[in-house]
């Protein structure tokens, strides 16, 4: 015989879910934040340790290791770049 599903039973795959880290109550599909919600814990590092920098330096002494900004830098270089050509090619006519 089957078991019957009761009000206010947690069903099995709700069981599963596991709440965003961020702690907004919400249910990430397969991560640890709901989308865009890692910037909040992102946020409260930034506030507890006083700026960027400073959480820049924590990390570097945590982990023993420079923090690597080549490819942030060349990324951003990028879609500098990308964003100005579409610019021009806006103001010529040139619709892409």
């Amino acid at each position: 015989m089957a078991s019957q599903f009761q009000f206010g039973d947690v069903s099995p795959c709700r069981a599963k879910l596991k709440l965003c880290d961020c702690g907004c109550g919400g249910y990430p599909r397969g991560g640890d934040y709901m989308p865009g919600h890692e910037v909040h814990v992102i946020r409260a590092l930034v506030d507890h340790v006083g700026s960027v920098r400073n959480l820049r330096e924590v990390v570097e002494q945590y982990t023993g290791k420079t923090v690597d900004m080549s490819t942030v830098l060349e990324s951003i270089d990028q879609d500098y770049h990308s964003t100005k050509a579409r610019a021009v090619n806006h103001r010529q006519g040139k619709y892409k």
